[in-house]
């Protein structure tokens, strides 16, 4: 009888071990996903929360040590910190402020980033080179304005041919689906659609509704539509603008409320190189002309993003938006 409790002791103590061990084999061989992305604008963040969300991923944020400020983002000038970057592509690695340090966890990565310059930021670079990624799935997402994905990821498999690339996504939606959130906008009452609008400025200025239709050259701009009645803004009147206003994000664009309750609408808009040629990576920016010199061959303008706003300046001969005042006679 002894012998029959002791051997029905040690199979119930074997089942009890088994059933202990199947969760624990069950977790180690589940696929662990992480989700890091660099984003300066706030649309690649969206897109990787949708990531984390559709692959029960964990997120990691690519911060650079010293962020990226509007001027920084101005692709238009030689000297900007994102242009210097781009010409020194294969040296300038910017640093980031912390690494992955559980990276062997996960079993896949995407790495997420706005392309800039039909290329990953420099900052990709560094996190790549900054971990181990062998025996990993490397997948790649990317917004842009224009670029296609495909050709940046062809690259990163290029530069890094010791580890396995598989998938890239575009994930534009996050830019396309808000073009300025028209159906909440529009439906405000106090948006003003048409004419010029009094905000309530103590100057008097009135601003126009609506920018003008495409890209201009300052002289451009300033030969179409300047006359006795309508002016490109001066410098201080969009500083005015800026500090005397409530200033609203709404995915692709502004509204913009005076005190007086009266709102109008700025859209993000890209600009247009001196060559010509639309800049189609800078989507997430907006840069608007003043009528104001910086010297002799550059204009001081007013731009903006998600992040912020600033009065930064362009050369004449680049494309930029136009919106129009009148002032107070």
């Amino acid at each position: 009888m002894k012998q029959k409790l002791i051997l029905f002791a040690t199979i119930m103590m074997g089942v009890a071990v088994a059933f202990a061990q199947t969760p624990t084999t069950a977790t180690s061989n589940r696929t662990k996903t992480l989700v890091a992305y660099f984003s300066a604008t706030g649309n690649t963040r969206r897109a990787a929360y949708e990531l984390t969300s559709e692959f029960n991923a964990d997120l990691f944020e690519i911060t650079p040590e010293v962020p990226y400020t509007i001027d920084d983002l101005n692709f238009c000038e030689k000297d900007s910190r994102t242009t210097m970057e781009f010409k020194n592509y294969w040296t300038c690695r910017p640093s980031i402020k912390e690494r992955c340090e559980n990276i062997a966890d996960y079993d896949t990565v995407w790495i997420g980033f706005p392309i800039w310059w039909y290329a990953a930021p420099n900052i990709v670079q560094t996190f790549i080179e900054a971990h181990d990624f062998s025996g990993k799935v490397l997948n790649v997402f990317a917004t842009s304005g224009g670029s296609d994905v495909n050709g940046v990821a062809d690259n990163l498999h290029e530069d890094y041919p010791q580890y396995l690339w598989n998938e890239r996504r575009l994930m534009n939606q996050y830019q396309e689906e808000h073009p300025y959130e028209q159906s909440d906008i529009l439906s405000n009452e106090n948006i003003i659609r048409l004419g010029y609008v009094d905000l309530g400025l103590a100057s008097g200025t009135k601003w126009k509704a609506v920018n003008e239709d495409g890209y201009y050259s300052y002289e451009q701009a300033k030969s179409l539509f300047e006359d006795k009645t309508h002016q490109i803004p001066t410098k201080s009147q969009w500083e005015e603008l800026m500090y005397s206003c409530r200033w609203t994000w709404k995915g692709n664009g502004y509204i913009v409320t005076g005190s007086n309750g009266k709102s109008i609408v700025f859209p993000v808009t890209s600009r247009r190189y001196c060559s010509g040629e639309v800049d189609e990576t800078l989507w997430g920016l907006a840069c608007y002309w003043t009528r104001t010199p910086f010297d002799e061959e550059r204009i001081w303008d007013f731009t903006f993003a998600e992040r912020g706003m600033s009065i930064a300046f362009n050369y004449r001969c680049a494309g930029e938006a136009v919106r129009l005042v009148q002032s107070s006679k």
